[in-house]
């Protein structure tokens, strides 16, 4: 990935966020994706990028044309692509046109689409920011272990999302299991990962379809009471996702996948 696009997105809160940027070589062994890979290695383009309330959401595409959707937000609030996933199974483009209802539509995401389903985009709407009607408690105020089970169990579960895959704990580079799926989301949860290193707590995904640890996307930077998502729809394909504390970091955090 072009390191000029290694830019902190000023968001919510008035954090700065690092949304998607590229692995990098400070990251001590151990502490970074799986077999030294990075988003570099996959030539990751980035299609798009939105800035909204409490929420920054990046369209990227690997070299193998994986478009992967990304966000990061603060965990006491839900997510974007938990609600368009959830109640939509939407495609990447319907997400854009949803989110960016004026704008125009990266090639990459027509594509996509075209390439996932013969049907015309659908049009949805985003809904407002304090919108609860996926699910009350989705992801708590306090990035919970409950709440995040309440959430899989009870709504992804309720709309044909079977697998759920949930780590709570502090142990760097825990993995969720490799899925086969059309669809593929996972989460980092930063509950207590205070940021004492220059890259404290990664998220990374893997696209293991044909090829060993294709790392096609990462957020290398993601901040205390902050979650990242990552989110792929596809006709079918392997997947899986990694959490690496970096040197010095210390804390716990929550990590899920999920999958129809």
């Amino acid at each position: 990935m072009n390191t000029n696009l290694n830019v902190h997105l000023n968001v919510f809160l008035g954090a700065a966020l690092l949304l998607g940027a590229s692995a990098c070589d400070d990251v001590e062994a151990g502490a970074s994706a799986l077999d030294g890979a990075s988003a570099e290695d996959s030539d990751v383009e980035i299609l798009a990028e939105i800035e909204l309330d409490g929420a920054a959401i990046r369209f990227t595409r690997a070299a193998d044309g994986t478009v992967v959707v990304a966000e990061e937000g603060p965990f006491d609030q839900p997510s974007y692509l938990g609600y368009f996933a959830a109640e939509f199974e939407a495609t990447p483009l319907e997400m854009f046109l949803a989110l960016e209802p004026d704008g125009e539509a990266p090639e990459g995401l027509v594509l996509q689409h075209a390439a996932q389903t013969s049907e015309r985009p659908r049009q949805l709407a985003a809904p407002n920011f304090s919108f609860r009607t996926v699910s009350q408690t989705e992801y708590g105020t306090s990035c919970t272990q409950t709440d995040d089970g309440t959430w899989f169990d009870n709504e992804w579960t309720s709309r044909g999302w079977t697998w759920h895959w949930y780590y709570s704990g502090s142990t760097s580079g825990t993995l969720t299991p490799t899925k086969t799926t059309s669809n593929f989301i996972t989460h980092l949860c930063n509950y207590s990962v205070t940021p004492d290193a220059q890259y404290s707590l990664s998220h990374y995904l893997y696209d293991l379809t044909s090829a060993t640890n294709n790392l096609i996307a990462d957020n290398v930077f993601v901040n205390v009471g902050n979650r990242s998502v990552f989110y792929v729809a596809s006709q079918s394909g392997q997947y899986r996702a990694q959490v690496a504390l970096g040197s010095g970091a210390s804390g716990s955090f929550r990590l899920g996948g999920m999958a129809p």
